[in-house]
């Protein structure tokens, strides 16, 4: 084995992903099955067929098992179905990411009502700790430590500029805030049970999310990012794949930019 695997591979380790069926949870867990972990892969009702068709594309190609399962990240009950469904699947849990996430909200803050804010906040922020306590409580129980990866966003750290388009606005803006410190304070927590807690904040990054924006608020956007440009779901791949295995062995409680720059504004 080489040196760059021992360092990025992550052959027989136990992987869940929430989000899985959207852009970066599917490049995040090609990324991990590609590496050599064992995958669940999590969404809400309503994704079955893309998560059926995602698992039996990673297994075919990677060789590894990847089982999905149907999870509402804001459900207590379900967030512990779910990891002990993991444990039952793989054998044990090594790697949580922590994905699922949504915007909703209109234009402007007068435009979103307080059940689109709460919707935001319970996806964004209460998922977030749900699934991070959960998947603490089990590799607490293993004995084993592991990787715990939130995804926040660079909105969390300041506020967009996008022309008229702000999608979600103060809502996700506040949400994401919350799991940037949400991480450190786990990191601080669960650091003497061998757990790493991180975050990756990405920037606008071509994921599906922006469907329905006007073409011209998205050259605006890429304009704006000094690399001119929007990221990729496989450059955040590779900030998770940092994350999950040794190469980071000695970083926990960071938030990991990919944004192509923007926050040096």
């Amino acid at each position: 084995m080489s040196y760059l695997d021992d360092i990025f591979g992550l052959a027989g380790k136990r992987a869940v992903v929430t989000g899985a069926a959207g852009g970066i949870g599917g490049a995040c867990a090609n990324a991990l099955a590609a590496a050599g972990a064992h995958l669940v892969l999590a969404d809400i009702t309503g994704a079955e067929d893309r998560l059926h068709q995602r698992a039996k594309e990673l297994a075919d190609e990677h060789g590894v098992t990847v089982t999905t399962s149907l999870t509402d990240v804001t459900s207590p009950a379900e967030v512990e179905r779910m990891m002990a469904q993991s444990v039952q699947d793989l054998g044990g849990l090594d790697v949580v990411f922590s994905n699922a996430g949504v915007i909703t909200g209109g234009h402007a803050d007068v435009d979103i009502d307080y059940e689109q804010w709460r919707r935001n906040v319970e996806v964004n922020l209460n998922g977030m700790f749900l699934v991070g306590r959960e998947a603490a409580r089990t590799m607490i129980a293993q004995g084993t430590g592991g990787s715990i990866i939130n995804t926040a966003s660079m909105s969390g750290m300041i506020v967009n500029d996008i022309m008229d388009a702000t999608r979600g606005g103060s809502a996700y803006a506040a949400a994401k805030a919350g799991v940037i410190q949400l991480t450190k304070s786990q990191a601080t927590q669960w650091v003497a049970s061998g757990i790493r807690v991180n975050a990756i904040s990405p920037g606008y990054v071509e994921s599906g999310i922006h469907q329905g924006i006007p073409q011209s608020v998205l050259d605006y956007c890429a304009r704006r990012t000094p690399m001119k440009r929007f990221g990729t779901v496989d450059e955040v791949a590779g900030a998770l794949l940092y994350l999950a295995g040794d190469a980071s062995s000695f970083v926990t409680g960071t938030n990991l930019v990919v944004d192509g720059g923007y926050t040096c504004w």
